[in-house]
């Protein structure tokens, strides 16, 4: 599941020498078990996956914040919750691209409605749309099962969550945009104490222009505990230096000693900065002490923006003068406002920009900042874009010459369009957020006229809107896309990939924004893939099918365009298991079996790729059907190869769960392909010389395979050759599990019908079917369906009927 087994470290420690394997696992399964016991698996885990590398901090993060929750709530459950979030983080992985969690999977416990989506949302947008209705549904249960009796704890967290319903009513994570809903969850969490709501409730009305004065005081309706817990918070964002406050020299400054004793304080440049005492950092610079930055490269002048105008100037030339660096990279966040996050890390400047302090910037760039220094790939330029700060980047772009920015206006256009969250544009911009971003791009294109002979400046918008998509809130600012696209007036026929990309991301605002623009529906990419192909990659079930694929066969988009390898539209569908796009590709008249150019049809591509879901909707649900059934059991008829005979061929892995849908494939193919004896003693030269699945399933020792069609009596015509073949095969065999399944099956054929020497029983443990029936495993499509009738006739001691 983590690219490997997730205990790598605890395997490895118990691979002692002198110890057999099974003593290996025995030892390591103990380990686990220890680890449960002490709460330690989470940890364990999480340390583990930053071994691997194939996560990110911030996902590491998570999970481990993730999971301590839902442990804490379900402590019996804790492997099948830690899997269901790692599907979560990475949906895009080899397993979750083959086998969709569908929403029966996903129960409300799971506590992800807990995080913080403004701080998290970069990692939940590439979830499928159906675990963020799930999360979205989460907050409103948590939020509305919540009254006036509850004690003070329950309370808070129905606010938390009234908030982050508001956040996803504003971006449109789960549930549809709405204003409304948007600023009447912000007026819940704000009565409920939520210091953010409170903050943003009069600019969210504000933006979407209702009168706040009805909702400013709402706080006042609850207890006074509201105000108790306000008063504290203010007094912490005073301590952070959130609030621009002249202490004046109090009474312990006054005692202040050249050894850096305030009372009981231990004051430095870095803290006076921070805590706005400009008394305290007059006496440190006039007793020469030098402006030394923290650990984590924040230095004194990074707090610049908070103090006050006419201290800034003086006190930012005197830290400069004795050695601060005007343009010092910090690794963590501003404490500016609100607006204490992780991406606000860089420069003074950046800082500055961040807060949205022009004058505060202004005096930085006077102080000689410069506004293209880079971290992390940004500058303040970007972040000014990003933030749709037109003043800010005017600003900027005035203190820098025109030559240093020619090659960045794609960079800036970009980050415009990417932007930050819907709902921190609101916050931000208030009743200006909706031309706040056209505003900015006005500003780019003006300064882009000087230089005339670059090339045009649609071609490097068009680059930079593509790339704006794949940025961290890409999707959710479709609105800044599109306005983009109506304020430069593109030319139709150039946004094919950029329709193209829509769908990839399922915009879909962007996608019938760019279709009512007339963009031209019948490109073809490199691979040879049309639009409907990529309709089958979109998460969504009934987004796919509903929204994206019905306009394109609308327009006119080809039903069987085959790509480079022949793969049609339904054919991906199918493999991707996207049923509902599937029914309507086959109500236009798709051709459901159309082969590729190896002469697969698509059941041959689901046996080969061990896609049991979609093997079962083929031959189960699909409108179809009944043609795989009867009149084509061949899934290739240039090879002349059948269902059950590339069944057998499939070689089950180790993983356990691979090997369910193995076995499940193979069970499926032979409960339907068995009824005609035809079918299943069908003859063919594809992998033997005229052999029929059984002769191939002995020939490489497949014993699960062997097994259940000699339950089905294959062995009566093929049972012969079918031993000779795997006696062939013994005879050059050198590997040990590879001789014991030859021998296994040579023995299943040969003995079947011997009572006295239990076949059916040891055929049943060779192939762990008792594992499997215990296990009460859902399959990914429903349950699979085993016969018990041998095993109970075994057990009673009948005469077992096949």
């Amino acid at each position: 599941m983590f690219d490997g087994d997730p205990f790598k470290l605890l395997e490895s420690n118990a691979s002692c020498k002198g110890i057999t394997d099974k003593e290996g696992r025995t030892k390591r399964n103990e380990a686990v078990g220890a680890l449960k016991n002490d709460d330690r698996l989470v940890q364990h885990v999480c340390e583990s996956l930053a071994i691997s590398d194939k996560f990110s901090r911030s996902q590491i993060e998570m999970l481990s914040e993730v999971t301590s929750l839902t442990l804490a709530l379900d402590p019996f459950r804790r492997e099948l919750d830690l899997g269901r979030i790692i599907r979560l983080l990475t949906p895009n992985n080899w397993y979750e691209s083959r086998h969709v969690l569908p929403p029966a999977r996903i129960p409300r416990e799971l506590d992800t409605q807990l995080l913080d989506l403004e701080k998290w949302y970069s990692e939940f947008e590439s979830a499928s749309p159906v675990v963020q209705k799930y999360v979205a549904a989460g907050y409103r249960d948590i939020a509305e099962n919540t009254d006036n009796r509850s004690d003070w704890t329950e309370r808070e967290k129905a606010g938390a969550a009234a908030f982050q319903l508001a956040t996803c009513y504003a971006n449109g994570f789960g549930v549809p945009f709405d204003p409304s809903e948007c600023l009447r969850w912000c007026r819940i969490a704000a009565g409920r104490g939520s210091q953010k709501a409170q903050e943003a409730l009069p600019k969210v009305a504000a933006a979407f222009d209702i009168d706040a004065q009805d909702y400013v005081n709402v706080s006042a309706q609850d207890d006074d505990s509201h105000s108790s817990m306000s008063s504290s918070l203010a007094s912490d964002r005073v301590k952070e230096g959130y609030v621009q406050v002249d202490k004046g020299l109090s009474a312990a400054l006054q005692q202040y000693s050249l050894g850096g004793k305030a009372g009981s304080s231990s004051w430095t440049l870095l803290k006076a900065a921070e805590s706005c005492e400009y008394a305290a950092l007059d006496s440190l610079l006039t007793n020469g002490i030098k402006p030394n930055g923290s650990k984590d490269g924040v230095s004194p002048l990074h707090f610049l923006s908070s103090w006050k105008a006419n201290k800034a100037e003086m006190l930012g030339r005197r830290l400069i003068a004795c050695g601060a660096d005007i343009d010092a990279r910090a690794q963590r966040g501003a404490t500016i406002g609100e607006w204490r996050k992780p991406s606000a890390r860089g420069t003074p400047l950046m800082w500055s920009v961040f807060g949205d302090h022009v004058d505060h910037s202004a005096i930085l760039l006077k102080l000689g900042a410069n506004p293209m220094a880079m971290q992390d790939g940004d500058d303040a330029l970007s972040i000014a874009a990003r933030l749709h700060s037109a003043t800010h980047l005017r600003l900027l772009l005035e203190n820098v010459r025109p030559a240093q920015v020619r090659g960045h206006v794609g960079r800036l256009i970009q980050a415009a369009a990417g932007g930050e969250s819907r709902f921190k544009r609101i916050v931000r911009h208030g009743d200006q957020w909706t031309t706040a971003a056209n505003e900015t791009l006005s500003l780019l294109r003006r300064w882009y006229s000087l230089f005339p002979e670059a090339e045009p400046f649609t071609a490097l918008l068009l680059s930079a809107l593509l790339s704006a998509l794949n940025s961290p809130f890409g999707r959710i600012n479709s609105d800044v896309q599109i306005g983009f696209i109506k304020a430069s007036g593109l030319d139709p026929s150039t946004m094919s990939d950029l329709l193209r990309e829509s769908i990839v991301s399922f915009n879909a605002e962007l996608f019938v924004a760019l279709l009512e623009h007339g963009v031209p529906v019948n490109s073809i990419d490199g691979k040879g893939k049309n639009l409907l192909h990529l309709c089958a990659k979109i998460p969504d079930h009934n987004l796919a099918a509903t929204v994206f694929a019905s306009r394109l066969l609308t327009l006119g988009v080809m039903l069987d365009q085959r790509d480079g390898e022949g793969i049609t539209p339904w054919m991906d569908a199918i493999l991707e298991r996207k049923w509902d796009l599937a029914d309507l590709l086959m109500e236009q008249g798709a051709d459901p079996l159309a082969a590729n150019h190896d002469g697969f049809n698509v059941l041959g591509l689901c046996i080969t790729t061990i896609n049991l879901g979609a093997v079962k909707y083929l031959l189960k649900y699909c409108k179809a059907r009944t043609r795989f059934l009867k009149e084509s059991f061949l899934v290739n008829t240039e090879k002349r190869i059948s269902a059950l005979q590339l069944a057998v061929t499939l070689r089950p892995p180790r993983a356990h769960g691979m090997k369910m849908e193995v076995m499940g494939t193979f069970l499926t193919i032979l409960a339907n392909y068995a009824k005609e004896e035809g079918q299943m003693n069908y003859r063919s030269d594809a992998f033997l010389p005229c052999a029929t699945a059984l002769e191939i399933a002995a020939a490489r020792g497949h014993v699960h395979p062997v097994k259940n069609l000699v339950k089905n009596e294959a062995h009566l015509e093929a049972g012969r050759r079918a031993i000779e073949y795997a006696r062939a095969g013994l005879a050059v065999a050198k590997e040990r599990m590879e001789k014991k399944n030859l021998e296994r099956c040579i023995f299943i054929i040969e003995n079947w019908d011997d009572e006295e020497k239990q076949t059916r029983k040891l055929a049943d443990d060779w192939t762990n079917m008792r594992t499997i029936d215990d296990s009460h495993v859902n399959s990914s499509w429903e349950i699979v369906v085993f016969d018990y009738k041998s095993r109970k006739a075994l057990a009673n001691n009948k005469s077992p009927t096949i």
